[in-house]
């Protein structure tokens, strides 16, 4: 039985219409599965250059300069050492070198 209606709402249903519409999909999907390698490189690309140049506007580019820790520990021990000159304990030897790491059974009892 055919209902009369306009070429319009024929075109909107038509079942010919629905199926291409949906033909193309699984034919991009295997096309973008079997490439994936060379497609994803190129846009990981693009964004990494993206978001690298949006950083160096965004972010702040002076960095103030801080000492080393190295460099604070050296200046702290060289305070304390002329803070008391008189105390050299580095220099003197307190107690026998191979006694400092002697394992547990060697150790006079």
């Amino acid at each position: 039985m055919f209902v009369k209606c306009t070429p319009v709402i024929r075109f909107l249903f038509s079942p010919v219409e629905i199926n291409s519409k949906y033909l193309m999909w699984p034919i991009l999907m295997a096309i973008l599965r079997r490439n994936a390698v060379y497609i994803t490189l190129p846009i990981a690309g693009v964004v990494g250059f993206i978001g690298y140049n949006l950083e160096s506007i965004l972010s702040d580019k002076y960095t103030p300069y801080n000492k080393s820790i190295l460099e604070n520990r050296a200046e702290r021990l060289a305070e304390e050492e002329l803070a008391d000159p008189t105390r050299v304990e580095k220099l003197r030897l307190n107690s026998n070198v191979l006694e400092r790491n002697l394992s547990p059974s060697l150790q006079p009892k």
